[in-house]
């Protein structure tokens, strides 16, 4: 079960701007457990859990982090993502409340009703999802009538074929570039640091034009009508800072 301690030290850690090693060993057990139980991997047979995380900007009355977990099959090599939302109240006399909103290029993926003092969100595949972002409103009064909105038009086979394709090759150059960095830094922990940051940079970026390519092509916007009563605000995005194991 993920502990109120577990999301602050994630948050914390992955908004610190020259993380030391235990700062680094401490997130990444903190996110790890967050992820354990909700996503699953068969290590015994060489599959893997890498992960990319972002964190709420601070300053608000909720924290927390949004996690991409992705798994890689030894076996087939076939890769998968799926994102989990983990929030906590700062004040920590306060229970959670409102309603949040899990949306890919716009598009709503996932809405959940916040309570308790921790919230986690089911994982939602975002595998060939685009640029993420978590948003909430405080009010949970229900939303007016509203026109349901044109589909967008989404990318064809081919089009996401090739978005794949450049994904993976980006990854494998990323990949190569780490090992030579981190043989060459020797025993020197900054160069190691500065290594492993940049690969984590690489990795972000590839992920993020692999989402924008795959992402359906927005529709025209539907006519003027009433908006919904709540006012969602982003809290945290795949724009804001990462980390990346």
């Amino acid at each position: 079960m993920t502990s109120r301690a577990d999301v602050l030290a994630a948050a914390a850690g992955l908004r610190a701007p020259d993380p030391s090693a235990q700062t680094e060993k401490t997130l990444d057990a903190a996110v790890r457990r967050i992820v354990g139980g909700l996503v699953s991997v068969d290590t015994s047979a060489g599959d893997q859990l890498d992960y990319t995380a972002y964190p709420a900007a601070g300053g608000g009355a909720l924290d927390g982090v949004m996690i991409d977990a992705t798994t890689y099959v030894y076996s087939s090599g076939a890769t998968r993502t799926r994102t989990l939302v983990a929030l906590v109240p700062v004040d920590e006399a306060l229970s959670l409340g409102g309603t949040l909103e899990l949306r890919a290029a716009g598009a709503s993926l996932q809405r959940s009703t916040l309570s308790g003092d921790v919230f986690v969100s089911s994982p939602v595949d975002t595998t060939d999802a685009g640029p993420l972002e978590v948003v909430v409103a405080d009010e949970t009064a229900p939303s007016v009538g509203q026109p349901a909105p044109s589909a967008p038009v989404p990318r064809t086979a081919a089009e996401k074929a090739v978005a794949k394709a450049a994904y993976d090759a980006a990854l494998k150059k990323a990949r190569k570039k780490y090992a030579k960095a981190k043989k060459k830094a020797g025993t020197s922990k900054r160069r190691k640091a500065a290594a492993k940051k940049k690969y984590a940079r690489s990795r972000a970026a590839a992920k993020a034009r692999f989402r924008s390519a795959v992402a359906d092509v927005p529709s025209a916007a539907p006519p003027a009508a009433p908006a919904d009563q709540r006012v969602f605000r982003t809290m945290i995005s795949t724009d804001t800072g990462w980390v990346t194991a």
